[in-house]
């Protein structure tokens, strides 16, 4: 009877193999966009666990004091947590913001991200996966059919990409096959942010992702 209390005990107070993975989203206004529908909302439902959204619209990789406190770093939106999986997007802002899509942002993406895997948000992703945190990586949809203020960023972001997914326990995560440019009700009226059916799209695809990541007991 004593044993069986003692393993009964034991089974509240340590963690199960198959115990639930934590998740956290942290980024930008694509998984801040549409409220209650948000991807990291409607990810929380497919996969039946929590997600806690930190998304702020506006936030960027690297900002100043007072963008951090409230919560336009993204890296600090994160803080000192380390969940099994971080979801995340980041890079369109600081790219818009110090260039404007424009051809000096070649040197942004230097200082986000360069091809060692340095700067930045490479320091950031090597940091907290050195941890024990697997980060999905969601990329931006390409801007639909007729372009948006983003257009001129696509080879950068392209560029990102390839960066972001040379770095270990990270999976970049395209949302080109299930997003198609010439659809347009997959994209807000602003024509840069993700519609409800956007959103739904993309995190029904976060959800069969999520579903194949192994993380580090």
């Amino acid at each position: 009877m004593f044993l069986r209390s003692i393993l009964t005990c034991l089974s509240l107070i340590l963690p199960s193999h198959g115990a639930a993975q934590s998740i956290i989203a942290v980024g930008d206004s694509i998984l801040a966009w549409n409220e209650d529908a948000s991807i990291p909302a409607i990810l929380s439902r497919e996969l039946n666990r929590p997600v806690e959204n930190r998304a702020v619209s506006g936030a960027e990789v690297s900002t100043g004091f007072w963008g951090g406190l409230r919560g336009f770093d993204i890296r600090k939106q994160l803080g000192a947590d380390r969940p099994d999986i971080l979801v995340m997007t980041g890079g369109g802002n600081d790219l818009g913001e110090a260039c404007g899509c424009a051809q000096t942002c070649a040197q942004e993406v230097e200082v986000l991200i360069t091809e060692s895997g340095g700067g930045e948000l490479g320091q950031f992703l090597n940091d907290v996966t050195t941890d024990g945190t697997h980060v999905v990586f969601l990329g931006y949809a390409k801007p639909p059919v007729g372009g948006n203020e983003f257009s001129g960023c696509v080879p950068y972001f392209e560029t990102l990409a390839t960066r972001v997914a040379q770095i270990p326990n990270v999976t970049f995560l395209s949302v080109d096959e299930v997003i198609d440019p010439m659809d347009i009700s997959f994209y807000d009226e602003d024509r840069i942010h993700p519609s409800l059916k956007g959103s739904a799209t993309i995190a029904r695809l976060l959800a069969d992702t999520i579903a194949t990541v192994q993380t580090t007991p």
